[in-house]
């Protein structure tokens, strides 16, 4: 029977250290492949790092899952002051199902305070499938205030952008925001968001969640859906965020 939505879920995978800082890309994987997601938006991932021995961590996820690999590097330690990580590439990415094909990417920027500060930005895909476009950005914001309202507000004017040039979208990411901000809301004017139903719906942290960090949006007439924060043993021990996935009908 052909099928009428897509699955998508949001994971910010800790470079794939558990809570405690041990080795975790299996359970990570475990975590992904329960879902039978479509989509994989992922934040927090390393590529080729001395701390996690090297491994290019969106490919061999990909690889495992059998699904396409896509990265946004927006750190190179090599280039980026850091008193203990002095190689390899971390930023964001994006696992895509086989029956996805890929119509446009693009990499945005967005401001921080500092040049001493995390460098941090949107990653934009445009898939078609069934002859739907569609499009699909992810995102990790500043943990510092003044940072992440900049930041939402940056990312409401390009989701205006987005939604009104594009149709259909999917936002996801970690905002870094419990929601009631001033942004927040203005981000709200443009995107629905998913809000999770049953219980947890806080995603962070993943042992005794208390914070609703990880968020999934929609917008440009896609009609948004509750969402799910999935908590499991594995789950839990695999970082320090839960995931969040939402199905969606194009």
């Amino acid at each position: 029977m052909p099928r009428d939505s897509l699955k998508f879920v949001s994971y910010n995978i800790h470079s794939c250290r558990s809570p405690r800082m041990a080795p975790s890309l299996e359970d990570v994987v475990n975590v992904i492949e329960n879902t039978g997601a479509d989509v994989v938006a992922l934040q927090e991932v390393d590529v080729n790092c001395p701390r996690t021995d090297r491994v290019n961590q969106v490919e061999e996820i990909g690889r495992r899952l059998g699904m396409t690999p896509h990265f946004f590097s927006l750190v190179d330690w090599a280039q980026f002051e850091h008193p203990r990580e002095n190689e390899g590439l971390y930023g964001l990415a994006f696992l895509s199902r086989m029956n996805l094909r890929l119509l446009d990417l693009n990499q945005v920027h967005l401001p921080v305070v500092s040049p001493l500060s995390e460098p941090r930005g949107v990653f934009q895909m445009q898939f078609d499938w069934e002859g739907k476009p569609f499009s699909i950005l992810n995102t990790h914001l500043s943990v510092q205030r003044r940072e992440n309202i900049l930041q939402i507000e940056a990312l409401h004017e390009l989701m205006q952008q987005v939604c009104s040039e594009r149709g259909p979208c999917v936002l996801m990411g970690d905002f870094n925001s419990p929601g009631r901000t001033r942004a927040m809301k203005r981000l709200r004017s443009v995107m629905q968001e998913c809000i999770p139903r049953g219980s947890p719906r806080s995603t962070f942290p993943s042992r005794f969640p208390m914070l609703q960090l990880d968020r999934i949006f929609t917008g440009g007439g896609l009609e948004s859906y509750p969402s799910q924060v999935l908590i499991s043993p594995s789950a839990r021990k695999a970082s320090d965020h839960l995931p969040i996935q939402v199905e969606l009908k194009l």
